[in-house]
């Protein structure tokens, strides 16, 4: 559903909400085409984890797509932005920082707002479509491993609050994702994911946080030089934290 938005909205996807369609027109210009969350690579409302501590860019930290936080980001040595970074701060939060930007970014851009409509609205469409994992009433409580593998996800059931241990593994579910549309995966416990030449469209959904244990990415995904192309998306969203292990 397109949104009336003003001036300089820079959106991109770490946490994304994906059912909402976004007018981003450059700095001063008028309206020129709708975007998705998905057409951006990360985005944040704060810069501070549950300590308080800044999350800082670093030096190992190359990040190829449009970059958005309505919070000050920290900039610590010589991180790596080839693509837009836009901020609602009016600057940031330096330590030795010496960042390349390969197009100078933005600061105070509107902040952008963070929608609670997708993780109430993803389990349901989940169901819908049979992707639905949870823990029948009774029965001790379950947490999830998500993997692509071939050309389908497998999803494996083990008991909460021990390490993965695949000879602990309760249930096992593969399905092929549909090849048109929206495919919707919602686990209603803690949840593990990674794969990579991921077909189609996917939203994947906790309840609880989400682990990226390895690399998630779609089929076509260059590692050596990712640019702007991608002909699939994968975004998570959690209600409590995304993890990068």
């Amino acid at each position: 559903m397109p949104a009336n938005l003003p001036d300089r909205w820079i959106i991109c996807v770490l946490v994304p909400v994906l059912t909402t369609l976004l007018l981003l027109p450059e700095a001063g210009a008028q309206p020129r085409e709708l975007r998705y969350y998905s057409d951006y690579m990360y985005i944040t409302h704060r810069e501070h984890t549950i300590f308080n501590e800044v999350i800082w860019f670093w030096t190992p930290d190359v990040l190829w797509g449009r970059v958005h936080s309505n919070d000050e980001m920290g900039m610590k040595y010589r991180p790596t932005f080839y693509g837009q970074v836009t901020t609602s701060a009016e600057g940031f939060l330096e330590f030795c920082a010496r960042p390349y930007f390969a197009l100078p970014p933005i600061f105070e851009v509107p902040r952008i707002p963070f929608f609670s409509s997708t993780t109430d609205t993803l389990p349901a469409l989940a169901a819908e479509q049979g992707h639905y994992f949870h823990t029948d009433p009774g029965m001790e409580q379950r947490q999830y491993r998500l993997e692509w593998i071939g050309d389908c996800w497998r999803m494996s059931e083990w008991p909460t609050g021990v390490p993965w241990d695949s000879t602990a593994v309760l249930e096992v579910t593969e399905f092929i994702p549909a090849p048109e549309g929206w495919n919707h995966i919602w686990a209603d416990g803690p949840l593990q994911t990674f794969g990579e030449d991921i077909r189609g469209k996917n939203t994947i959904g906790s309840s609880h946080s989400i682990l990226l244990v390895d690399n998630l990415a779609v089929e076509g995904t260059d590692f050596e030089d990712p640019g702007e192309e991608t002909y699939g998306t994968v975004p998570d969203t959690s209600h409590h934290q995304l993890v990068l292990a």
